[in-house]
């Protein structure tokens, strides 16, 4: 069962005009963002995005995130930490093996601030 806390999440999220579904297997809660704005650093520079978390959200946070195999950097090169192609929910996916620089919390921590996280990593390009 999705918890509650993220479904409010993904709620907001979708008020502000992200295409985002919760995908649940087993404890593991995937959440896809179809068409997100990896921006002007990354070609194409428009993918689906993959993150996920347990069924323990908030406690259970969310750390790195997928993206589609051909997102490259502009240059044409692989994004720092980006090599790894991995298999989720039927489909491959480039990892971005980007963390938080500090543990998840979840008195502070939530989807939006990770969202934020990764929006922010994209920003820098590398």
């Amino acid at each position: 069962m999705i918890p509650q806390e993220l479904e409010k999440e993904i709620d907001e999220l979708l008020s502000q005009g992200y295409i985002v579904e919760p995908i649940q297997e087993g404890q593991r809660i995937y959440v896809l963002f179809n068409n997100f704005n990896l921006g002007p650093k990354f070609l194409p520079n428009h993918s689906d995005l993959l993150m996920f978390t347990s069924v323990e959200y908030p406690n259970a946070g969310f750390d790195m995130f997928w993206v589609d195999p051909a997102v490259r950097l502009a240059n044409g090169g692989v994004p720092q930490a980006g090599e790894s192609i991995e298999s989720y929910i039927g489909r491959q996916w480039r990892r971005f093996s980007w963390h938080l620089n500090r543990p998840w919390n979840p008195g502070r921590d939530s989807l939006r601030t990770w969202v934020s996280h990764v929006e922010e990593r994209l920003c820098r390009g590398v």
